[in-house]
C-alpha cells in the first residue's frame, strides 16, 4: 500500500506558517494626530505605515517602549522612554503597553457623569472609568487631555479627530 505524504507535509507547513503569522498583538495601538518625543531615541527608520512603525518597535523587544510615525516622509522614530503626547495632525504615535479597548477619532455625546480628570494617555481614562462606580463609557480629549466619564452607552458615536473613546 503506497502512502502519499504530500498532503500531510502541506498541512504541517500551513500550520507552521499560520502559527508565526499570529505572533504578537492583534491590532496596532496608535493614536492618529498625536506625536511623542522621548528623551532617548534608539532608532530611526523608514516605514510605510504607522502600524509598521509599531511592529518595528515590537520587534526591538523591551528596548523600545514608545514610537512616533511622521506621515510626511514616512519616518519612524523609536524611543526607550515614555513621554506624554501632544496633538499634531502630521503624526501617529503609540506606546507598546497602550492596549485598552477604544475607538480613535470618536466622541460619545451625552451621558456625562460630571466626573472629569486629566490623564496623559487614553488608557488611563479607560482605567479611571473601570474604577468608577456607574461608569459605562468614557471620552478622552487629545488636545486638553481631559477624560470625561459617561453613565450611558449611546449607539451614536460622533466622529471627532480630537477624541478617543470607549465603552466597558
Amino acid at each position: 500500500m503506497e502512502m502519499n505524504f504530500l498532503p500531510i507535509i502541506l498541512v504541517l507547513l500551513a500550520l507552521a506558517i499560520s502559527s508565526h503569522a499570529t505572533v504578537g498583538p492583534r491590532f496596532c495601538p496608535k493614536l492618529d494626530k498625536t506625536t511623542r518625543i522621548g528623551d532617548t531615541l534608539i532608532a530611526t527608520q523608514n516605514e510605510n505605515r504607522a502600524c509598521d512603525c509599531y511592529k518595528a518597535c515590537e520587534d526591538m523587544g523591551a528596548a523600545c517602549q514608545m514610537w512616533d510615525f511622521k506621515k510626511q516622509g514616512r519616518i519612524c522614530k523609536m524611543y526607550s522612554d515614555i513621554k506624554t503626547l501632544t496633538f499634531n495632525g502630521k503624526h501617529a504615535s503609540g506606546v507598546k503597553t497602550d492596549t485598552c479597548p477604544r475607538l480613535d477619532r470618536s466622541d460619545r455625546p451625552d451621558g456625562d457623569m460630571g466626573i472629569e480628570d486629566n490623564f496623559d494617555e487614553p488608557c488611563e481614562c479607560y482605567n479611571f472609568c473601570v474604577a468608577t462606580n456607574g461608569c459605562l463609557a468614557w471620552a478622552w480629549n487629545k488636545k486638553t487631555m481631559v477624560c470625561t466619564l459617561k453613565n450611558v452607552v449611546n449607539s451614536v458615536v460622533k466622529p471627532d479627530n480630537t477624541y478617543v473613546s470607549g465603552v466597558l
